[in-house]
């Protein structure tokens, strides 16, 4: 899967884009409550929300397997993310487990892939399929699921205005097609600690 990046535009183009918008909707710039607002939002999809299109993915850290050959899981990875229908934020938890082959991955990579790939503009099917994607293809597994849950600030702030959902979305590779190891992974993701 070739992973999409896009040239990091200035932050000077944005802000001027983010001035024209606010004028738009009939907002005076010049106004004392929108000093540097503009400047400020620019940074903050350029630099914050959505670096994930204009940086590479972090560096993958393996260490030989060792004998270990069971369910690897690292469960409630924050996940923040902009919806690309409407812009508005979604959040929740991502839970990764992977069956090592010849290779475990550093924990703390599971954590800045997830972070990586949710600072895109995306929905979340995407989201959760490329992170099972990248590490299917970088780790290669004898499995590797992916589940994300995330509440949308599109469903609380506008149209259906439902403020108690959850989205579910799952993806996954290898052995985790054979439904016994799906439900161990869904039970090991509801155990409280």
């Amino acid at each position: 899967m070739k992973i999409d990046r896009l040239k990091k535009p200035e932050i000077e183009n944005v802000e001027a884009k983010v001035i024209e918008l606010l004028e738009a909707l009939g907002f005076d710039t010049k106004d004392t409550d929108l000093k540097d607002t503009c400047r400020r939002i620019a940074r903050m999809y350029v630099d914050e929300l959505l670096v994930g299109h204009y940086n590479e993915p972090p560096r993958m850290t393996f260490f030989p397997r060792n004998g270990y050959g069971k369910i690897v899981l690292l469960k409630d990875i924050a996940v923040r993310s902009l919806c690309s229908h409407h812009m508005l934020p979604f959040f929740g938890r991502a839970h990764i487990a992977y069956i090592p082959n010849e290779r475990i991955i550093g924990i703390s990579k599971l954590a800045r892939l997830t972070q990586y790939y949710a600072k895109r503009l995306q929905i979340q099917e995407n989201l959760t399929e490329q992170i099972a994607a990248h590490l299917n293809r970088e780790l290669a597994p004898k499995g590797v699921i992916v589940l994300v849950e995330a509440t949308h600030m599109c469903m609380q702030l506008r149209g259906a205005r439902e403020h108690d959902t959850e989205m579910v979305t799952l993806s996954y590779f290898g052995e985790f097609a054979n439904e016994k190891l799906r439900e161990e992974f869904m039970s090991l993701i509801r155990k409280k600690r």
